[in-house]
């Protein structure tokens, strides 16, 4: 199984989990789940390419509450594909956008990755 292939489970058990999941309701456009999950697809397809200001496509009104621990283990999964990855990354390559639309269920501030999966552990306990 990739990295990408791992990213994606672990949103689809966030997806799984909501009330609009599979429903007419459910707009993966306006929800951070299904923009995370999007931008992982096309990151797999397309490769590591970086969008201009693409944190502005991230949904800011998607309001759901999600189970914390699976948004952790997502962010988590994210922090072990860059690891292996050993590329830098831009924070608005495809992969951090998904990673910034995770943290924005739960974080209200923006967190810098600074390509240390420690550091970045502590900017978000800050």
């Amino acid at each position: 199984m990739s990295y990408y292939e791992k990213i994606e489970e672990s949103l689809n058990k966030i997806c799984l989990e909501c009330n609009f999941y599979e429903t007419s309701e459910c707009i993966k456009s306006k929800c951070n789940i299904g923009f995370a999950i999007n931008s992982v697809k096309a990151a797999k397809k397309n490769g590591l390419q970086i969008i201009n200001d693409g944190f502005k496509l991230i949904p800011k009104n998607d309001i759901k509450v999600y189970n914390k621990d699976l948004i952790a283990r997502s962010i988590s999964s994210i922090c072990i594909f860059y690891k292996e990855c050993k590329q830098a990354h831009h924070e608005n390559s495809i992969i951090s956008l998904a990673r910034k639309s995770l943290e924005s269920t739960y974080l209200k501030d923006d967190v810098n990755y600074p390509e240390n999966i420690l550091m970045y552990i502590i900017n978000i306990a800050k």
